[in-house]
């Protein structure tokens, strides 16, 4: 389960309960610190769903948020300089991460509404393009949050404020989304005076798994745990009825109808395992049709000529098609399912986010982009 969608569960129970529910957005970081900017924890009195620091922080954090709504204030903004020595004798936690981060608290409201930044996010994560959230984090308990939301590009652009915002804010917000999208990237600067932070929210991930046999359902679960939004196809209604399956979308489709129902799924990495010669170059066509959905991974279970012989029907190869991988998966070793399903899910996931796989004590410089 992703943290996003414990933090979704999380605010289900406490409305249940009409208990009051706080979201922690971490909206500027300087220096090392356990997560970027962006990063979101949920807190329901002391229970906290979500992590902003490598759980040195959120008891603190916790704490904070009881006495804003003790004050009836809507939002505050915190920060901690884990450099000083004056943090750990406060915080008694002795944090390896020597940085500096600001953190808006946010009530939320007891039945949610347009304003609510959870459903935002979940908005996103249902859709198929980039966005980006400018947050003007000078929070208090006169002005509120103040965000402005951007999904999508073009015609099909969606765009929502949240909070009250000056024209000059807006038009500034406006400039730092633009700058994220357009550098696909978080932009943070704690010394702007502006104190502008503009995350950018990468495309969701999608994926569409061809074939729901007992070897699939490894990869759903990984593929699950990481975020991924998944479409199942199979001409086998029993094996669409898993119960492992029930948070996937699942379509029956016949091997006749398979390229035609390939082609169109939304999906941005495509896995083919139905273990069934014509099934497979009938997806497979669909697939790497001229007028398909573009994939960014198409990846095929089994031996490389196996795919080859089927690529040479189709009136393509490997090499012409550098999104396909074949046979599907990273080099990790081991046997059995779960072995292959974590080595197949872990390449779609690098490929996914532009890397190659590498260990990370193989990269020079940061681990993580500044």
């Amino acid at each position: 389960m992703t943290e996003l969608l414990r933090m979704q569960h999380a605010l289900s129970r406490a409305r249940a309960k009409d208990a009051r529910a706080v979201l922690a957005t971490l909206v500027w970081r300087q220096g090392s610190t356990y997560r970027r900017a962006g990063a979101r924890a949920l807190i329901v009195g002391d229970e906290v769903t979500g992590l902003l620091s490598g759980g040195c922080l959120e008891a603190d954090i916790a704490e904070h948020a009881k006495m804003m709504l003790a004050k009836g204030q809507t939002s505050v903004l915190i920060s901690y300089d884990l450099a000083s020595d004056e943090a750990d004798s406060l915080l008694g936690i002795g944090h390896g991460c020597k940085g500096s981060l600001g953190i808006v608290l946010e009530v939320l409201s007891q039945t949610g509404g347009p304003d609510d930044p959870m459903a935002l996010l979940a908005a996103h994560q249902e859709g198929d393009e980039a966005g980006a959230v400018a947050h003007l984090p000078r929070a208090s308990h006169e002005n509120g949050v103040r965000r402005l939301w951007r999904f999508g590009s073009g015609s099909s652009m969606r765009e929502h404020t949240q909070g009250q915002l000056a024209a000059a804010e807006r038009a500034l917000l406006s400039a730092s989304l633009d700058r994220a999208v357009r550098e696909r990237k978080t932009i943070t600067d704690p010394k702007d005076a502006n104190g502008v932070v503009a995350e950018y929210l990468p495309r969701p991930l999608s994926l569409l798994i061809v074939g729901a046999g007992v070897d699939a359902l490894p990869v759903v679960d990984f593929a699950l745990g990481l975020g991924f939004r998944i479409t199942m196809m199979d001409h086998r209604s029993a094996a669409l009825s898993h119960p492992r399956l029930a948070t996937t979308t699942r379509e029956r489709v016949l091997v006749n109808d398979l390229a035609v129902a390939t082609s169109k799924a939304r999906a941005r990495a495509a896995l083919v395992m139905t273990h069934n010669l014509r099934s497979d170059e009938a997806a497979l066509t669909g697939l790497l049709a001229k007028d398909a959905t573009p994939r960014e991974y198409i990846g095929v279970l089994g031996p490389r000529a196996r795919t080859e012989k089927m690529l040479t029907s189709i009136g393509t190869s490997l090499s012409a098609r550098p999104e396909m991988s074949a046979p599907a998966g990273l080099d990790l070793g081991g046997d059995g399912a779960d072995a292959v399903a974590l080595a197949i899910v872990s390449e779609i996931f690098a490929r996914l986010h532009g890397r190659d796989g590498r260990s990370l004590s193989m990269k020079e410089g940061p681990i993580h982009e500044p």
